[in-house]
């Protein structure tokens, strides 16, 4: 009998895919690959090279995890599993926890893990080559990561913050470009020998007719009275540091 539209999972159960037609499936101490334990895959490491392929098996008591490298780096991404609940797909992501990739597996076949010794199995690249239809070239362009100075490798969402006069600020040309300007901090010699909190503004101005500043130090000029609605005092800022006042009018004859 010929089945003409055979199921999903059954299409290429007797045959090599997703891996090359020349891919032997046995790794270099004779672990062994089913025809049918994948039945489906879709490899896209960020700036993953030619000729994806599986590089090892790394196999502890109850997790399986599945290495992918390629011709120039054998840990591109990786994706686990537990031999004892084995599951009909299997997610990967790269060493930065991005997404990579996806098995598509039959759960009794892969059910046969259980039976791999512990350890890690190695692969060569002409053994478990994976098929170029199941290869997406992905581009790795901008930053992936921040190594801290105590060597630790910061991923995902990082906060910049400028301090001692440094200034940051988006591009508006483009919006995906960070300015840093340094534009330097009077006060930064003075910041290294005292904390900020240690020392006041200085406040020339101590009081005006007897006048105590706001608790900012401000004095308030208003051109207004609560007696007149109008005034002839003019008070008119002269840069850059300058106040000018004044009385407007004339005198009358009597």
């Amino acid at each position: 009998m010929r089945i003409i539209h055979p199921e999903y999972r059954n299409e290429h159960q007797n045959t090599n895919y997703p891996f090359a037609d020349t891919a032997t499936l046995l790794s270099r101490d004779k672990i062994a690959l089913s025809q049918g334990m994948f039945i489906d895959a879709s490899i896209f490491p960020i700036g993953g090279g030619p000729r994806p392929y599986i590089s090892s098996l790394q196999v502890g008591n109850r997790l399986v995890t599945i290495w992918i490298g390629d011709t120039s780096n054998s840990q591109l991404a990786a994706g686990s599993f537990d031999p004892l609940a084995p599951p009909d797909m299997i997610g990967l992501v790269d060493v930065y926890g991005r997404p990579a990739g996806l098995f598509v597996t039959d759960p009794i076949q892969l059910a046969a893990a259980q039976s791999w010794s512990s350890g890690t199995h190695t692969f060569d690249i002409g053994t478990t080559e994976f098929a170029a239809s199941c290869t997406i070239s992905t581009p790795e362009p901008g930053v992936r990561g921040l190594i801290a100075a105590q060597g630790l490798l910061l991923t995902g969402d990082a906060w910049l913050v400028g301090e001692d006069g440094v200034v940051l600020s988006v591009d508006p040309d483009d919006g995906s470009n960070i300015v840093v300007d340094v534009v330097g901090d009077p006060l930064y010699a003075r910041r290294q020998c005292a904390p900020a909190g240690l020392f006041n503004t200085p406040r020339f101005i101590k009081t005006i007719n007897g006048v105590l500043p706001d608790a900012e130090g401000n004095f308030q000029f208003s051109v207004a009275t609560l007696t007149a609605s109008d005034t002839i005092l003019r008070i008119i800022p002269e840069p850059p540091d300058t106040l000018r006042i004044s009385l407007v009018g004339k005198s009358v004859q009597g």
